[in-house]
């Protein structure tokens, strides 16, 4: 669809799937999930949706229901409006601000189509998606940045994951699930942006959330990581306390956890010192006892 940028924005949708479930009341719907959902009820050949199995996936067990997709009720749904506080975005060139807003999301419900057993429904603990997910969609007003910024698409899914991310902080206390917890753009991967415009047309773009370089398959660990590796499963060794820290302070750093990475940082830095002291006072000649009572 060509759209002329003369045409007026009026709303950037921004439209994902998450790893898990949210179990509220589905807002909106798939139309090639419909569509497919059709299809299977009058017996005709099965259109691709990426919610559904394919025509050639052998027979499947389903629990919960008779088909092996899920579809919701026509029900209307209100979204979940959340006031987002003013948010600093930093790109290259700059840093936008962007003011107190707020922010319109719903959600739909999934059956993870790529499992030999289909389950209608939510299995408590399932963080990873294995029998059903949600997708979301985030509306946010054009209104809210400056007409120079209406094409950053990296801005709006800022905005989007800071609304959802949001949403879930509150979501996993009220709802009782702690296994759920904020995402970020590597985790969800594939972000589809729509541009709405006053005259009811629409322009659909996609983007990619990646947090480093790609290694192709051909890439594997050095040589002699495999042979330390090799080794240590053998000699049944455990990866000592400080390189233990590090690794987890990296993984919380990538997964915004900002405080869980201060606290495990913390704990480092006194392992790091407590292991120089000691060696300090063992070189100043005392001995063990007298190490323990400095201790």
């Amino acid at each position: 669809m060509v759209i002329s940028l003369e045409k007026k924005l009026i709303r950037k949708d921004v439209y994902f799937d998450l790893p898990f479930l949210i179990s509220v009341k589905d807002g909106f719907r798939d139309p090639t999930l419909d569509d497919w959902f059709e299809a299977y009820q009058k017996g005709n050949p099965l259109p691709f949706s990426k919610y559904a199995p394919h025509n050639n996936e052998p027979s499947t067990t389903v629990i919960g229901g008779g088909c092996p997709v899920y579809i919701p009720p026509d029900e209307k749904v209100d979204p979940y409006i959340l006031n987002l506080p003013e948010i600093k975005v930093t790109t290259p060139e700059t840093q936008i601000k962007i003011p107190e807003t707020q922010v319109k999301i719903l959600f739909l419900r999934h059956v993870n189509p790529n499992t030999e057993v289909k389950v209608i429904g939510e299995l408590i603990g399932d963080r990873n998606g294995k029998i059903s997910f949600s997708s979301v969609l985030v509306k946010i007003d054009i209104n809210i940045v400056k007409p120079e910024y209406y094409w950053d698409m990296n801005l709006f899914l800022v905005i989007a994951l800071f609304a959802i991310n949001t949403f879930i902080e509150n979501y996993r206390v009220i709802a009782d699930r702690p296994y759920i917890r904020p995402v970020t753009a590597a985790e969800i991967q594939q972000f589809h942006l729509r541009t709405l415009f006053e005259d009811g047309t629409y322009q659909w773009a996609q983007l990619k959330g990646v947090s480093g370089p790609l290694y192709g398959f051909g890439y594997s660990i050095s040589d002699d990581k495999d042979k330390d590796l090799r080794k240590a499963l053998l000699e049944d060794n455990s990866p000592s306390m400080d390189k233990i820290l590090d690794v987890e302070i990296r993984n919380y750093l990538d997964l915004n956890e900002w405080r869980l990475a201060l606290i495990e940082s913390a704990v480092l830095f006194e392992a790091w010192l407590s292991t120089y002291l000691r060696q300090e006072f063992k070189d100043k000649g005392l001995n063990e006892s007298e190490i323990k009572k400095k201790s």
